[in-house]
């Protein structure tokens, strides 16, 4: 697939060097598909086009169309919230906070710990800190009690289903609550095997950066309807996760976005819902003629016209 759009008016080459390239390019690779337009004053003028409405796979620049369909739903300045929860109102004066404690995630793809957040995100990422320092700050030098991880802002699937398993090299696991983007550790090599019981574990170990002993089980479960707030932290603008996604092609967050948007449209944090809101929110640029299957383009079955990548383009432009 070739997409493109230019904003003025053209002085490199002529419509006709543009149409001569074009057919020298066709003519080698008739698999593809070119939609050129220009952004005038009074709106864009197609000059070239060359099976602009076949659809084609669009590999990464899905996750274009998947960060538009965000950017609609939730705005740009939204930011994903992390939940920390006690069963029972911790009271203050003591040193010993003995509760359960639910850790509720809210779909942040950029929830991470301060060595990953530095190495890895540029400093752009939302620390699992935040959610300990103010326990200590409140007193608390020792927490008795299970965390209880809530993913249920998502559904359980790790995968795309539809994806061959190799493509596990391609996406980390995917959960409601992940921290490091379900790498096990500080760095990019071995990846968890249950999301939630592992964020669970470095909540813990942020506990112990904060100079709080902890003493529990990590379980999986839900938030009950009177938990008391004690902690929360927010993951940066949603701008800024979407200008970490694609110039890396980030195929965590991508498909992490999805969900978020499945659920906020929806109501479903599940990739087909992903992809139906992001259908719904972009009706006007991506038509029937086009199959969205997940949200980061590594399915092969994900079919878009470069006509339609240009429209979700030059709506992003205006």
């Amino acid at each position: 697939m070739t997409v493109a759009f230019s904003a003025g008016t053209a002085t490199a080459a002529t419509p006709i060097q543009l149409t001569s390239a074009m057919n020298e390019w066709t003519s080698a690779h008739p698999r593809t598909g070119i939609f050129v337009v220009r952004l005038d004053a009074d709106g864009p003028t197609p000059i070239l086009n060359f099976k602009g409405d076949v659809p084609r796979r669009p590999a990464s620049t899905m996750k274009v169309i998947t960060a538009s369909a965000a950017l609609m739903a939730f705005g740009p300045e939204h930011r994903f919230t992390t939940e920390l929860y006690a069963q029972s109102p911790p009271i203050l004066g003591g040193s010993r906070l003995s509760t359960t404690l639910y850790l509720k995630g809210g779909g942040d793809p950029m929830l991470a710990t301060p060595t990953y957040i530095n190495k890895y995100l540029a400093g752009r990422g939302t620390s699992i800190n935040g959610l300990a320092t103010p326990l200590r700050s409140a007193g608390f030098t020792s927490i008795t009690g299970p965390i209880v991880v809530d993913e249920s802002r998502f559904d359980t699937q790790r995968r795309v289903a539809s994806w061959p398993s190799r493509y596990i090299i391609e996406c980390r696991p995917l959960s409601a609550v992940n921290v490091n983007q379900g790498y096990l550790r500080d760095l990019r090599t071995l990846y968890v095997v249950r999301p939630p019981l592992a964020a669970g574990g470095k909540l813990r170990a942020a506990f112990g950066r904060a100079g709080i002993t902890h003493t529990g089980k990590v379980v999986t479960g839900r938030t009950p309807a009177g938990a008391s707030l004690v902690s929360f932290t927010k993951s940066p603008p949603l701008r800024t996760i979407t200008r970490v996604m694609l110039p890396e092609s980030d195929n965590y967050i991508a498909e992490t976005l999805a969900k978020n948007t499945g659920s906020m449209v929806l109501g479903r944090g599940t990739t087909a819902a992903g992809t139906q809101a992001a259908r719904q929110l972009l009706a006007a640029q991506v038509g029937p003629r086009n199959t969205l299957i997940d949200g980061s383009g590594l399915d092969r079955g994900n079919a878009v016209t470069p006509k339609a990548m240009v429209r979700v383009l030059i709506a992003a432009n205006a």
